[in-house]
């Protein structure tokens, strides 16, 4: 065969489909490397000061806002007050940082697991690709694999740098519901369900086969698993429900998987 005619796909060699998936999400990738790193850069930072500030204002242990703390009171420390001021900024960032984490694992799925499969099936380009010997087997899981190593990564991460910002202070003060935040903005619960809402948006979108409503079901549906999964443990229980719910999410997201596989083995076209 000449190699004007040799398939596309082919050509790429045995990693073939795996390349060209990470060809074409490479910006959206490189982006959500970009701000991952940046979040990160400024959880370290924020940790960093606060530490910094418990250590030099001898505040370890104490409650924010209690009237005593190691042996000084606000009443007649004057120095009390404004160092428990400046921990309450610290405070506010972390609730904000872990609301926002809350929500990654539907940014997750909303704008990169629903368009995975949805927009290519509405471009044409996954014929194109099927055509050119790739099968559909193997483009689903190389389409699916890079995204969700990327996942992985980014949200595990974040998580653990989280995890370590909140745990000086976890005695400290409360900065949110205890079942919400820190509980899934830490651990690998939240790692577990990114990756669940991934190949959800990714399953919505093989079936549903347009992006805009694939997006639209895969928020509704995480929105509605996370809702679900803060209610199966809290503060009293909190390393166990943390391993259980990201069990779950794991077995959910490889069953979904095995449905995605079956599904396009089986589609015509």
């Amino acid at each position: 065969m000449s190699t004007a005619t040799t398939p596309v796909v082919a050509r790429l060699g045995p990693r073939g489909p795996l390349w060209l998936a990470s060809r074409r999400r490479r910006t959206a990738l490189l982006t959500a490397g970009v701000l991952a790193l940046a979040l990160a850069g400024y959880i370290a930072y924020r940790r960093t000061g606060m530490v910094a500030l418990i250590h030099d204002r001898n505040l370890a242990g104490c409650r924010l806002w209690s009237p005593e703390c190691n042996g000084m009171r606000l009443s007649s420390d004057a120095a009390l007050g404004p160092a428990f001021a400046e921990l309450e900024t610290y405070r506010t960032a972390l609730l904000r940082t872990g609301w926002l984490l809350v929500a990654t694992p539907a940014v997750v799925g909303t704008f990169l697991g629903a368009p995975l499969v949805a927009r290519e099936l509405e471009s044409g380009t996954a014929k194109f690709v099927w055509s050119q010997s790739a099968g559909r087997a193997r483009w689903l899981i190389a389409t699916l694999a890079v995204p969700a190593a990327a996942t992985l990564a980014a949200t595990a991460l974040l998580a653990a740098l989280f995890t370590w910002w909140w745990w000086p202070v976890r005695g400290m003060f409360e900065i949110g519901r205890p079942d919400t935040v820190p509980f899934q903005a830490v651990g690998p619960a939240p790692v577990a369900l990114s990756l669940l809402s991934l190949v959800l948006g990714t399953a919505l979108g093989l079936l549903l086969r347009r992006t805009v409503p694939a997006m639209a079901c895969t928020l509704a549906l995480t929105a509605a698993v996370g809702y679900g999964l803060h209610q199966m443990g809290g503060p009293d229980d909190f390393w166990p429900a943390q391993w259980t719910q990201a069990g779950i999410c794991l077995a959910a997201a490889a069953a979904l998987t095995a449905f995605c596989l079956w599904w396009i083995g089986r589609r015509r076209a």
